[in-house]
C-alpha cells in the first residue's frame, strides 16, 4: 500500500488530501485534471511518501522513456541526457551505500570495546606466538615470583615478546593461565582476521562457495610440489580443477599468518561470523533499506550492495558490451585450441568460469 501525505498546496492540489494507492498504480484522468501535478508534488516534496526517502524518488517524463541508440562520446546531446539521468539517480544510491556501510562499520565481535592490549596484539599476533619452551619458563616464573614489581620492565629470561607483554599483565601475573589465555587471544586474532577478510570482500558470501573437495586437490598439488602456489590471476588454474572462489578464499587466508587452522575450521568460522553480522544488520539497518534488499538480492545475500540502475537505455551500450564478449569468448576458445597442442601452455578458462569472469568484471550484462 501506498500511501500520499500532501504537506504543501502545490498548483492545482491545494487541499492537502492524503491518498492511498496499490503498490502498482495507473493514475487516469482528463487533460489538465492534475496528474502531472500530482506526480511532480511528489517529486518536490510537496507530497510526501510515507515509509520512502526522498532521495530514493525520481520522476521521469513520458520523453526520458525514449530508448537511444548513439554513441555518447559523440552525441553531446545524448551525453548531457546520460548525465541527466545519472544525477537523478546518484542521490537516491549515495544514500543506500551510507545506509549500509554505517550499520556494516558498527558491528563488533566482542559486545564492547576492546583493550588496549587486544589491540596490540591484533596489531601484532606474533606476540601471542609462544613456544613451549617460553609457556614452561613464564608458568615456572609463577612459582617462584610472589609479585612482579611495579618499576621492573623486563624479567632477564623472558623472550622478547614476552616481557613486551609483561606490563599489560602485572596485576594478573600470579593468577593467569598462561596457555588458555594464549588460546582466547589467539582465538580473537583468529575472528578479527577473518572478519577483515569478510570486509575485504565486502560481506560476499561467495568467498565460501566452494566444494569441500578442493581442499584434498590442494593438498595433493602440495604433496606433488611443495612450492605449489595459487594465484588469482593464473587462470590456467581452472584446468586443474580449481575453482575461482577457492583461489580467492586461499589467497585472503594467506595474508594472515595467524590462520593456519585447518580449511574446514575456517570456512566454518566464517560462516559463523558472517550469520552474526547477518543478524546484526537485520536488526539495526532501516525496515525500508531492508525490504528494497531482500526483493533486489535475496535473503541469502541480503548484506550485498544494492546496484541502483539510471533508467537510461542507450542500445549503442549494449551493442559494445556484445561485442566485447563475442571477442574475449572468441579469444578464450582459440587459447583453449592452442593449449592442447603440444608444446604450447596458453591460459584459458572453463565455460562457467569464463562466464563468471566477464559478469564480475561487468564486461558483459
Amino acid at each position: 500500500m501506498i500511501i500520499l501525505q500532501q504537506q504543501t498546496p502545490y498548483l492545482s492540489l491545494n487541499q492537502l488530501e492524503n491518498y492511498k494507492l496499490n503498490d502498482f498504480s495507473i493514475i487516469t484522468g482528463l487533460n489538465g485534471s492534475g496528474k502531472t501535478h500530482l506526480l511532480k508534488a511528489i517529486n518536490e516534496g510537496a507530497v510526501k511518501v510515507e515509509g520512502i526517502d526522498q532521495s530514493g524518488i525520481i520522476y521521469y517524463s513520458y520523453n526520458d522513456f525514449n530508448i537511444f541508440y548513439d554513441d555518447l562520446s559523440k552525441n553531446n546531446d545524448l551525453k548531457i541526457k546520460s548525465d541527466f539521468f545519472a544525477n537523478k539517480s546518484s542521490s537516491f544510491s549515495q544514500n543506500l551505500v551510507n545506509q549500509r556501510s554505517t550499520i556494516l562499520s558498527q558491528y563488533k565481535l566482542n559486545e564492547g570495546d576492546y583493550s588496549a592490549l587486544e589491540y596490540i596484539i591484533i596489531n601484532s599476533p606474533d606476540l601471542i606466538k609462544w613456544s613451549e619452551d617460553e609457556i614452561e619458563i613464564f608458568e615456572k616464573k609463577q612459582l617462584e615470583i610472589e609479585k612482579i614489581p611495579l618499576m621492573q620492565s623486563e624479567i632477564p629470561e623472558f623472550s622478547p615478546k614476552q616481557n613486551n607483554l609483561i606490563n599489560h599483565i602485572k596485576k594478573d601475573f600470579k593468577t593467569i593461565n598462561i596457555r588458555e589465555w594464549l588460546l582466547d587471544k589467539e582465538d580473537l586474532v583468529f575472528r578479527t582476521q577473518i572478519l577483515n577478510i569478510i570486509r575485504n570482500y565486502n560481506y560476499n558470501i561467495e568467498i565460501i562457495n566452494w566444494y569441500n573437495s578442493q581442499i584434498n586437490l590442494y593438498n595433493l598439488k602440495i604433496t606433488e610440489d611443495p612450492n605449489f602456489q595459487l594465484h588469482p590471476i593464473f587462470l590456467s588454474l581452472h584446468n586443474q580443477g580449481f575453482d575461482q572462489n577457492f583461489i580467492n578464499f586461499l589467497n585472503s587466508v594467506n595474508q594472515y599468518p595467524i590462520l593456519k587452522k585447518e580449511f574446514l575450521a575456517i570456512k566454518e568460522s566464517f560462516r559463523e561470523i558472517f550469520n552474526e553480522i547477518k543478524k546484526y544488520f537485520i536488526k539495526n539497518i532501516s525496515p525500508e533499506y531492508l525490504a528494497l534488499s531482500t526483493k533486489v538480492n535475496g535473503e541469502e545475500k541480503i548484506l550485498n550492495q544494492i546496484n541502483v540502475d539510471t533508467g537510461f537505455l542507450n542500445l549503442q551500450i549494449v551493442a559494445d558490451a556484445e561485442k566485447n564478449y563475442q571477442v574475449a569468448k572468441a579469444r578464450n576458445e582459440f587459447n583453449e585450441f592452442q593449449s592442447k597442442m603440444k608444446g604450447h601452455n596458453i591460459h584459458f578458462m572453463a565455460e562457467d568460469q569464463f562466464y563468471k569472469h566477464m559478469v564480475i568484471r561487468h564486461w558483459y550484462f
